[in-house]
């Protein structure tokens, strides 16, 4: 099946990238991208995996949630092209006076958002670090966050202050917001600066000590479509060329890599594990877990449970509603694979459990 599910994400890319005017980083492309890539790792190092197969309900459902992105983004598309033109025209004769001026923020501002960034990332760690010594850790301050990612993944939750917790939430929206200044300066005055992308980097620090790396990925993916909305947005609607995007995407992902690696390397030093191999892990995974998940998997108490948990929490502490959060419930321990363990299950998962395949696919749409 999982030759299937290739043939189909390898059709439908090609039919959507001409189809929508060759552009390579539309929804449905960035999506269809990544269950390709996943498939072809998984392919690629099928004996890794045990040569485990996935099922015909795995294929059907993935390709069923790409075709809902696909006929939703294309109908968008397609019932909104009149008011895009005339928006682009507005945008033209506010433009041609050639007076853009920056956008700016106050340097206290960035100074503060760094100074509450710094006690985010220190308090996190040595949070981290208490945690860590109560599970063994007898190796110092560099081992913790080892430690601590391996119970997690047993399906354990990892509480961390509210001192801490929430001023990261501040840190995150102030960092899209400073990297948005960026973005805007550099592409339409054609200088920025650096200080601005310090509470981005900062805050990717902070998810290195909560074990995490999905921040890092959040804030980058964040950078890479603001810096090509911008840039769109400049050229009146016109999207930037393929090979400029790639190019800028290249750069960006290489350095993603590198942190990733560091980071796999960071998360497994108290244990034996290879760089290469958790990164096909991690990247090919995905597909055999969801596939495991959809044959047991039970719907959600209350809807949102496992989409929103977040904001569960906010309505919980504030009285409006009193629904217990089950980590194991919504993070399940890790698929014991042929040479690995994952608990990967791709975006699917949550709004399957929260609302049923119908309900996840009128989402997609």
């Amino acid at each position: 099946m999982i030759w299937f599910l290739t043939f189909l994400l390898v059709t439908n890319f090609i039919f959507i990238y001409f189809f929508n005017g060759k552009k390579l980083f539309s929804p449905t492309i960035i999506v269809n991208g990544a269950f390709l890539l996943s498939a072809l790792v998984l392919l690629t190092n099928w004996k890794f995996f045990g040569y485990e197969d996935i099922s015909l309900d795995c294929v059907l459902i993935v390709m069923l949630s790409i075709y809902a992105l696909s006929f939703g983004e294309l109908l968008t598309l397609y019932a909104f092209q009149k008011k895009r033109v005339k928006a682009s025209k507005t945008v033209n004769m506010l433009s041609d006076n050639g007076d853009i001026k920056p956008l700016k923020v106050s340097r206290w501002f960035v100074a503060i958002v760094c100074v509450i960034a710094v006690y985010v990332v220190v308090g996190g760690l040595f949070e981290i670090y208490k945690i860590s010594l109560s599970l063994g850790n007898s190796h110092g301050i560099l081992y913790a966050v080892s430690y601590v990612r391996k119970y997690v993944n047993a399906g354990n939750p990892l509480e961390i202050s509210r001192l801490i917790t929430y001023p990261a939430v501040f840190v995150k929206a102030s960092a899209l917001y400073c990297m948005f200044l960026f973005c805007y300066n550099y592409v339409n005055i054609g200088r920025s600066s650096v200080k601005l992308l310090l509470p981005g980097v900062l805050y990717c620090l902070y998810t290195i000590t909560s074990t995490s790396r999905t921040g890092v990925i959040e804030i980058f993916c964040a950078f890479i479509i603001m810096f090509y909305a911008v840039h769109t947005k400049k050229n009146d609607g016109i999207k930037p060329s393929n090979r400029k995007l790639l190019h800028f995407t290249v750069i960006i992902g290489v350095f993603v890599a590198l942190v990733f690696i560091w980071l796999g390397n960071l998360r497994t030093v108290a244990y034996e594990e290879n760089t290469a191999s958790d990164i096909v892990n991690y990247m090919g995974s995905p597909l055999i877990v969801f596939s495991r998940w959809l044959e047991r998997y039970k719907l959600s108490p209350y809807p949102g449970y496992a989409t929103f948990p977040q904001l569960i929490n906010i309505l919980n502490k504030l009285g409006i509603v009193d629904i217990s959060i089950s980590h194991s419930e919504m993070y399940s321990a890790e698929d014991v694979l042929a040479s690995s363990k994952s608990n990967l299950k791709t975006w699917l998962r949550a709004p399957i459990q929260d609302f049923t395949i119908v309900g996840m696919l009128i989402s997609r749409f």
